[in-house]
């Protein structure tokens, strides 16, 4: 298990990003890892161990590795990945976590609403812990957007996505 004094030891922190300070085989000051393809991570092994960089940023700071590090701003940078900025990192619940998780499929353009089958009503519902749970009925799709806006922020505060 790779330590906060470790981390320390091997990694200068500079602008959200790990840099080499010590290393037996790339070139100290050279960014430390390498761009997961097709995905908006920064992976770097060590210690015999592969990490995900903004775990070992977390760790640098905090002193350990929580089990769910949220971005708080999920933007994608110009290398194509997530700010990896202490400031834009904070623990979360996988719960938390999963609010800003992308959307695929459904009937509905917004986060929480789909369309009736039968009748010509939007609902919308929100999630907690594995349940799904209803909002209610609305004549129009941004309507249940909004409502399902106002949910998660009462359910979910600060981790919430909303539509709007």
């Amino acid at each position: 298990m790779i330590t906060q004094e470790r981390v320390k030891e091997l990694f200068e922190y500079r602008d959200g990003k790990l840099y080499w300070k010590k290393s037996p085989c790339a070139k100290i000051g050279s960014r430390a890892g390498w761009k997961q393809p097709h995905r908006a991570y920064w992976r770097i092994q060590t210690c015999g161990k592969k990490y995900r960089e903004h775990q070992l940023i977390y760790l640098y700071f905090y002193g350990y590795i929580p089990k769910e590090i949220d971005h708080i701003s999920d933007r994608v940078t110009d290398e194509g990945i997530k700010s990896n900025s202490i400031f834009n990192l904070r623990s979360a619940t996988r719960s938390q976590n999963l609010q800003k998780k992308k959307l695929c499929g459904g009937t509905s353009k917004y986060r929480g609403v789909t369309k009736s089958r039968y009748i010509k009503s939007w609902y919308a519902y929100i999630g907690k812990n594995g349940v799904n749970i209803y909002i209610g009925a609305f004549s129009k799709e941004k309507e249940a957007a909004r409502a399902y806006d106002r949910a998660a922020l009462l359910i979910h505060g600060e981790y919430c996505a909303t539509n709007f």
